[in-house]
């Protein structure tokens, strides 16, 4: 093939997200001929004690929304039910909110449609555009530690929000060859999350690894703003930020950075 038919040919890049969520991203990285460096840096944890949310879904009428904000969350929450013998139909015949493509893709799986996705795949969009009704109740089973905004935001409106922790994305036990392939020097790493940059900064330095130095100042690929405004604040530059915020527009931004100059 051509360069103009694979454009990222060589391009060492770092691909951070966990193993069951890297498939789409690595295809894509690998069809345009780069070498992906497989490099996994958080593990979701689902939570020991899940009694509030197994509250919450014996108790799904009483809410009028359902907001999931990850795939993960609709993995963990869906086991549950099944666990619990709640049948799916339980959760169809809620209104449901999906952050963005991917989460509700993870939601069709299961056979359920998200009614409500934001234009924006953030917290700020859902909560602005949730088309919810003050008085309304929400139940929203996330990450431990995730941010505030989306719960404030939503309360502000007036919907009364019940969050449940139900998982913990934990730093990665990163192979040592791959810590030893990265330091070698890579071109470009990829960042998914403000958990994936925080695990990714914290694993290195724990290795004695500078993240930017020791891997050659590489760029520092984020899938959107939030995850930028983490990355800078861990001194992670130079950055480069997808203007679509998911996979594709992670690629996208990738393969506008390598055509021309990028600024720090």
């Amino acid at each position: 093939m051509t360069q103009a038919t694979r454009p990222l040919a060589e391009k060492r890049i770092v691909v951070t997200r966990p193993q069951h969520q890297a498939g789409p991203l690595i295809e894509a990285l690998e069809e345009r001929g780069a070498r992906v460096i497989r490099m996994p840096v958080i593990d979701i944890v689902p939570m020991e004690n899940l009694s509030t949310l197994d509250q919450a879904l014996h108790n799904l009428v009483a809410f009028h929304w359902v907001i999931f904000t990850s795939a993960n969350a609709v993995s963990i929450v869906l086991a549950r039910m099944e666990t619990l013998g709640i049948p799916a139909q339980a959760m169809a015949a809620r209104c449901i909110a999906a952050i963005g493509p991917a989460t509700a893709r993870a939601l069709a799986a299961h056979g359920l449609r998200a009614q409500f996705i934001p234009d924006q795949f953030v917290g700020e969009a859902v909560a602005r555009d949730l088309p919810a009704q003050a008085g309304e109740r929400a139940l929203l089973p996330r990450a431990a530690g995730a941010r505030p905004i989306l719960p404030k935001m939503l309360s502000q409106r007036g919907v009364q929000v019940h969050e449940v922790p139900i998982y913990r994305a934990m730093p990665a036990r990163p192979k040592v060859e791959t810590l030893s392939l990265i330091s070698q020097g890579v071109e470009a790493v990829t960042l998914t999350s403000p958990s994936t940059v925080n695990a990714f900064y914290e694993i290195l330095t724990t290795h004695g690894l500078h993240p930017v130095h020791s891997l050659g100042e590489p760029l520092f690929a984020c899938i959107g703003p939030i995850t930028a405004t983490a990355a800078r604040q861990h001194g992670l530059r130079p950055l480069i930020i997808a203007r679509q915020y998911n996979a594709q527009g992670l690629v996208q931004a990738l393969l506008e950075a390598f055509s021309e100059a990028v600024e720090p």
